[in-house]
Parts: C-alpha cells; structure tokens; sequence
C-alpha cells in the first residue's frame, strides 16, 4: 500500500473506473484531461472498452467478398462477440420489439436514468421505473444494432454495400447477406448437377 506524499499513485480497478466514469457527463469525461491519479488507468482502460477500440475489438479479418462468405461469416461473429454486440444480429427481447415497433421518440440515456433514481415506494414509482428500464434495455439494444451494423459494414467489399443502404439493422444486413450466398451457392449445385447428368461421360457409365 503506497504511503501519502512521495508514495506511488494507486490504480483502481475497471469497476472503480466504471463507477467514478458514469458518474460524470459523458460530454464532461476525456480520457486525456485531468483525472484523479488512481482513476486515470482504469477509466482510460473502461473509456477505450466502451468505445470498441481495445486491441481484442479491433482485430482484422478480411472483408467479405464474392467466395469468402462461410470464413467470413465465423470470423465476423467472433469479432461482434468481441465487442458485446452478436446478440443484435438476432431477435430482440419481446420487451423491446415492442417499443421499437412503435415507432416512438426514445428519450436519452440520461432522462432514462433520472427516472430510475424516482423515491418512492408506491404502485406509480414502481411502474416509472418498470418503464424506465424497458427504455433502457431498448437503448442499449438501439447502441449494439449501431456497432454491430457498422462492425459488419466495415468489413465487406464496396460490392456488398448496397446492402446497408436497403437494410437499416444488424439484423437485416446479416440476414440479406446470408441469403444471398445461400442462394448463389444452390445456383452452383443446380449447375453442378446439371452438368453432370449432361456430361457424355454421364450416359456411358453403367
């Protein structure tokens, strides 16, 4: 344990970080100004996370092209792993279907978080903050749907994005891609076939 004065500066932990970062203004927070000495590791570390740019979320595969789709598609889910957000590429929870269906203004992260912090222990501040964390749940699915269709974006071929302009979601992206090739690679079998049973080689066997 570093003795007051002259002593080494502690470092805390990525959850000390966590808590001291969440507790500031986001627009307030920089990961190059002037920190709390015991903060600056951790919160710069956390920030970086947060932010998809550690060196496990910036891993390089390469980009989806024209005969490289089952490779790609594994790696690709290993990196959406990586920065939390392969759950995107799915369903979303009933729960927040719903409130994306709507088609409602969501408010922001912050308001979100006033109303959880509602006192109170009556049926109406019970069903507040019920609300609030469905809202929340729902911005945070809104926030991975962004990095996973940006993480897929970035790693496909100017041929493939014509797709991100018709497909406004993770999900809608991966699953026309995945159409796609599932449709040019039946092509090949029917061509396959075809070329067999028509082959002169075909009708002398036997």
């Amino acid at each position: 344990m570093a003795a007051g004065g002259g002593g080494a500066t502690p470092i805390c932990g990525r959850a000390q970080a966590r808590e001291w970062l969440l507790g500031r203004p986001l627009n307030k927070v920089s990961t190059q100004g002037r920190l709390p000495g015991r903060f600056r590791t951790g919160v710069r570390k956390y920030a970086c996370e947060m932010a998809g740019s550690s060196s496990e979320a910036s891993v390089k595969i390469e980009k989806l092209s024209n005969d490289n789709y089952v490779t790609w598609s594994a790696n690709v889910e290993q990196v959406l792993k990586l920065k939390n957000c392969w759950e995107a590429v799915g369903p979303p929870p009933l729960a927040v279907e719903r409130v994306l269906d709507g088609g409602e203004e969501l408010p922001s992260r912050s308001e979100v978080m006033a109303l959880l912090q509602t006192v109170g222990t009556s049926e109406e501040v019970a069903a507040i903050k019920a609300a609030a964390r469905v809202q929340l749940a729902v911005l945070d699915w809104v926030r991975k749907d962004e990095v996973a269709r940006a993480t897929l974006h970035l790693n496909v071929t100017e041929i493939h994005h014509a797709t991100f302009r018709v497909c406004g979601t993770a999900r809608g992206a991966w699953k026309a891609l995945e159409e796609v090739f599932r449709s040019r690679n039946m092509a090949r079998s029917m061509d396959m076939r075809r070329r067999l049973q028509t082959s002169p080689s075909a009708g002398t066997r036997g």
